[in-house]
């Protein structure tokens, strides 16, 4: 038996299928970092710069303090030369290492010729040693607090961004009659760009203040080593020339 056809037309099954249309790729980054710059209002824009601002000062430590960083690795080898007998010569000038060893040579220079009372010569070599150890630790630690505060509030900040484009969003929504979905995809679209900018921000400046924190750690305990060698060659009379105290 065969299958009848209402009205003689053919069943909807056998219509053939018309394809969807490719959905339009994602914009760029760029474009739409573009399009929040243009479309967003004083506040969004006021965001905006606080967040790029925040990123451009934690760059800006994060780039001296590495380089700062590579060039006090290279010390390690001079230390050793200056202690077979290359001396002061075998320091980089201006280095950490040579501060030391100037301030400790000025420092018994004082003591011996006798302008020094009150002290013991191992407690006023120490109190020189000490103070270029302070102040070489203060400079290591710069940037480090700039990077916490970035670290800790850039997050919020995005967060602010982001609930004020969604208060425009649902005003947006709440004043059009009917409701449309490209009037509020552009508020939406900003805030969650928002957030993203937050976490963009906070997340190198968190890693790179761990990471500040571990190198100023390695940068002083060698060199807190090296002041006690130092003030023992200078004790003992066995300066750089008789091997390592």
């Amino acid at each position: 038996m065969g299958i009848a056809l209402i009205g003689g037309g053919s069943p909807a099954w056998a219509e053939p299928l018309v394809p969807l249309a490719d959905p339009l790729p994602p914009a760029p980054p760029a474009e739409r970092l573009a399009a929040l710059w243009v479309q967003g209002d004083g506040v969004a824009l006021g965001t905006l710069i606080v967040l790029l601002a925040m990123s451009v000062a934690s760059w800006s430590v994060i780039v001296v303090r590495t380089l700062g960083g590579i060039q006090q690795a290279r010390q390690a080898g001079r230390v050793a030369r200056f202690w077979a007998g290359g001396g002061l010569a075998a320091l980089v000038p201006g280095s950490p290492q040579a501060a030391l060893v100037e301030a400790a040579q000025e420092a018994d220079a004082l003591f011996r010729a006798g302008q020094v009372t009150g002290v013991d010569r191992h407690t006023w070599l120490g109190l020189a040693l000490h103070r270029v150890i302070a102040e070489t630790q203060s400079r290591v630690q710069e940037g480090q607090t700039l990077l916490a505060t970035v670290g800790a509030t850039a997050p919020f900040v995005g967060l602010f961004g982001t609930v004020w484009s969604i208060h425009r969003a649902l005003t947006a929504l709440g004043g059009t009659v009917p409701a449309s979905l490209e009037t509020v995809a552009g508020p939406v679209g900003e805030a969650l760009i928002m957030t993203a900018l937050g976490l963009l921000v906070a997340v190198p400046a968190v890693l790179a203040y761990n990471a500040l924190i571990r190198s100023g750690k390695n940068t002083i305990d060698p060199l807190r080593l090296f002041a006690a060698d130092i003030e023992s060659a200078l004790l003992s009379g066995r300066w750089p020339g008789a091997g390592r105290p």
